[in-house]
């Protein structure tokens, strides 16, 4: 009993020292209760910004077919494309780009792992 006690402390433990925790209002998202990044929204296109005001990503979700999307993501200054029809809209964005260890917890992008995400995921 003790020692699945003490493994379910350790799984835990080690859980909570790799995830972030995220959240969104209108206009910002906070990476673990900290704002990292802006947010805004015209229609099907949006725009994250850094703290700056600088846009980072160019956001453009398109309809397919009837419950089908695909959204083309634009990286800057990088200019580098991304489109995968299952990584739709700036949650799944977020979630993907933080899971890969794209995102810092300061809302940068890690310019390298971010070359190798898009050749993982790009066009799928």
């Amino acid at each position: 009993m003790k020692k699945n006690l003490l493994l379910i402390l350790l799984l835990g433990f080690c859980y909570c020292a790799f995830c972030q925790k995220v959240t969104f209002t209108k206009d910002s998202i906070f990476l673990n209760d900290k704002a990292c990044l802006l947010f805004s929204r015209t229609g099907n296109d949006f725009v994250i910004y850094k703290l700056d005001s600088s846009k980072m990503i160019l956001g453009s979700i398109q309809n397919t077919a009837p419950g089908k999307f695909s959204t083309t993501y634009t990286f800057l200054p990088s200019n580098k494309d991304f489109i995968n029809s299952k990584i739709n809209g700036r949650n799944e964005l977020l979630f993907i780009l933080i899971q890969n260890k794209v995102l810092t917890e300061t809302g940068e992008l890690n310019e390298k792992k971010l070359s190798k995400f898009i050749e993982k995921y790009n066009g799928q």
